[in-house]
């Protein structure tokens, strides 16, 4: 709601749709993802406002799901984070990393093997 906001006041621009697949169900101004299959949406720009990397990936590809040569705008902080997780996962690449057999910590653990890259959980066992 923010991005829209700005969009408001700062740039008068109105928005078409906004859409949200969980504040629809409370709001009927907000739309579900689905409606883009009823909208040309080669007439409009996606703000895609969102900023966990892995929502904004499933909304991503609902968005691909249900449109047609979607125009989408990335706020640049996730931009920069999705390319970064896109290229490597601290320092290595992303098929690799999942190749990586990474130990699990115990309770008493400290320093930094606990906040390395390798490291997959910590805790009591």
């Amino acid at each position: 709601m923010q991005v829209k906001h700005v969009l408001n006041e700062g740039y008068s621009i109105k928005e078409a749709y906004v859409l949200d697949n969980h504040l629809c169900k409370f709001n009927e101004n907000i739309k579900p993802i689905p409606v883009l299959k009823s909208i040309d949406s080669e007439e409009y720009t996606i703000i895609l406002a969102c900023l966990d990397v892995n929502i904004c990936r499933e909304i991503e590809k609902d968005i691909y799901l249900y449109s047609k040569n979607p125009d989408i705008l990335y706020l640049e902080s996730v931009k920069d984070k999705i390319e970064q997780k896109d290229k490597t996962e601290n320092g290595v690449e992303k098929d690799d990393w999942r190749q990586i057999n990474r130990p699990v910590v115990g309770k008493y653990s400290f320093g930094s093997l606990c906040s390395n890259c390798l490291v997959e959980s910590i805790g009591a066992f």
